[in-house]
């Protein structure tokens, strides 16, 4: 259990250099180019992202955690066979 937890924190850890590495790379590369009108852009794309990690965050420990799968994949299994 204590193995998954650490797997958990580093995958969230690096979540937001993921998500925001690429965007944030594009605002430098164009800084020094000095194309202004195309920053804005990104650095709204930039702030988005930002928002967005605490979600993803959450959706990662939902999804990572094995007991939690279990538990979601058997509740959705159910919900298919009331439906079907």
């Amino acid at each position: 259990m204590n193995k998954e937890f650490m797997t958990i924190l580093i995958v969230q850890a690096f979540t937001p250099v993921c998500l925001t590495g690429g965007p944030v790379v594009v605002v430098v590369i164009l800084i020094m180019v000095q194309k202004v009108y195309v920053i804005s852009f990104f650095i709204n794309n930039v702030v988005h992202l930002l928002a967005f990690i605490p979600a993803v965050n959450g959706f990662l420990f939902t999804i990572l955690l094995p007991s939690n799968r279990k538990l979601i994949l058997s509740t959705l299994k159910k919900i298919m066979d009331t439906i079907m």
